[in-house]
């Protein structure tokens, strides 16, 4: 059976919070706007987007560096 530390570890996970963010923040969304013109449903699931990019963020599923590890194109050899 699965108990009460199985779910709560299952929770915690990064990834699985955040699709729950993903799914209530839908329907949410749904809801609210259904009677709207598809513009504002573009907006609306952008701005859901940055606050899921901000979860992963918080919690730790996606590093936030400002630098890339590319190299710089002038170093790439083409030919």
């Amino acid at each position: 059976m699965t108990s009460y530390s199985d779910i709560v570890a299952l929770l915690s996970d990064p990834i699985v919070s955040t699709g729950i963010l993903a799914v209530v923040g839908a329907v949410v969304t749904r809801v609210l706007l259904r009677n709207h013109p598809t513009r504002r449903q573009w907006t609306a699931l952008r701005t859901e987007m940055a606050r899921l990019s901000g979860a992963m963020i918080l919690v730790g599923g996606a590093k936030f560096e400002g630098g890339s590890d590319c190299p710089k194109a002038d170093s790439l050899d083409v030919g």
